[in-house]
């Protein structure tokens, strides 16, 4: 039997296909920065180093308004274009986030850990980041993701499909 180009087998056999990617595509995008900020309660803020009380390196993590689409609009002000506490990061000209150039973004030197090998830190702008742990693999990329794609606070460009198979 041969298969015509209209048939009704192939219209059935690829439209689960089709309805699956627009799927993926519409319905599998979720908030990047949820991504990222969900991170750095589980890292950085639940370590005891970046929330509200201790503020190492001058940086809370964790917000403090109730509301926590505020609190991430706190937690991304801190961030973007924002001047470093070490003051060898300063000197080079980094900034803690620089929307779309990881490479020039202090926070991803500090959680980089060997990921991108041409991205380390020296002797003077202190330690990896988290002290107590190393991040996962797949949480730097999402973070890196996130700062290639503009470091923004609404923005779906990680894609969910991505997050689940990371």
């Amino acid at each position: 039997m041969q298969i015509s180009k209209t048939s009704p087998i192939r219209i059935v056999v690829l439209t689960p296909f089709f309805l699956f990617i627009f799927c993926i595509s519409v319905f599998g995008q979720a908030n990047s920065f949820d991504y990222v900020f969900g991170i750095f309660q589980a890292n950085c803020v639940n370590s005891g180093c970046h929330n509200n009380s201790d503020k190492a390196g001058n940086l809370n993590l964790q917000g403090i308004n109730a509301d926590p689409e505020i609190r991430k609009q706190e937690v991304i002000n801190q961030l973007i274009n924002a001047v470093p506490f070490n003051t060898q990061a300063q000197q080079k000209g980094y900034v803690l986030v620089r929307p779309g150039v990881y490479w020039e973004s202090f926070l991803f030197k500090k959680i980089n850990n060997g990921l991108a090998p041409n991205i380390t830190l020296d002797s003077t702008e202190g330690t990896q980041m988290p002290v107590y742990s190393v991040l996962q693999p797949k949480d730097i990329e999402i973070i890196r993701q996130w700062i290639i794609f503009g470091a923004k606070q609404k923005d779906s460009s990680i894609i969910q499909n991505f997050i689940d198979t990371a």
